[in-house]
């Protein structure tokens, strides 16, 4: 292979990595571009907005039910118990009991007090939140048998409307039948009293003088 066909080559294979390398690029660019427009399309979208608004209102409804929890059912369970707060009392301890400042347990024990106040705190939240699906489903339960309602009567009475309709096309038709009859009936009655007359008068005519 002589030195000028080294360099052809030489030419052709770096024209063709040029090549490769510019669809790779591309290929880059338009996967970018599709991604991008992905992500628009993901933010502008309603869920995504519903999504936000619920997050804010289930923070809302979270801080009602831990206040419900902390201010109303702990004192009532502490007054039954005889305890100020459960989560400080009902332990068993793995060592030697070891308080800081504020009274909290720090050492190691098993805290019953601060697991029945997680469970609590969970049957409180799935008993707020059915409750408030309740509600929410027997408004839309309503606002749909309304809204039925509303469809069905608007049904009938376009039915009703369309029957009053049908029967005063009906009662024009036999109106309008009624007078073509009549019309022909008299058109008849004329042409047989013409035809008497006309026989009369050929008749007298072609009688003796």
């Amino acid at each position: 292979m002589s030195a000028e066909d080294r360099q052809v080559m030489q030419a052709r294979i770096a024209e063709a990595e040029k090549k490769e390398n510019e669809k790779k690029r591309t290929a880059r660019k338009k996967r970018a571009r599709q991604f991008l427009k992905d992500f628009r399309t993901f933010i502008t979208k309603g869920n995504v907005i519903d999504l936000a608004v619920a997050v804010v209102i289930g923070q809302a409804f979270n801080k009602i039910v831990n206040g419900l929890v902390t201010y109303i059912i702990t004192p009532c369970i502490s007054k039954l118990t005889g305890t100020v707060d459960f989560t400080k009392h009902w332990y068993t301890p793995l060592e030697k009991p070891v308080f800081d400042e504020a009274g909290e347990l720090t050492s190691l024990a098993i805290r019953w007090g601060a697991w029945l106040q997680t469970i609590l705190d969970f049957l409180v939240i799935a008993l707020s939140i059915f409750v408030a699906l309740r509600l929410l489903l027997r408004a839309k339960r309503k606002l749909t048998e309304k809204e039925e309602e509303q469809k069905k009567a608007a049904a009938e009475k376009k039915a009703a409307e369309e029957k009053a309709q049908a029967a005063a096309a009906a009662a024009q038709a036999k109106v309008k039948a009624e007078q073509e009859a009549l019309f022909y009936r008299q058109i008849a009655e004329q042409t047989e009293c013409l035809r008497k007359i006309c026989e009369q008068l050929e008749h007298s005519s072609s009688a003796p003088q």
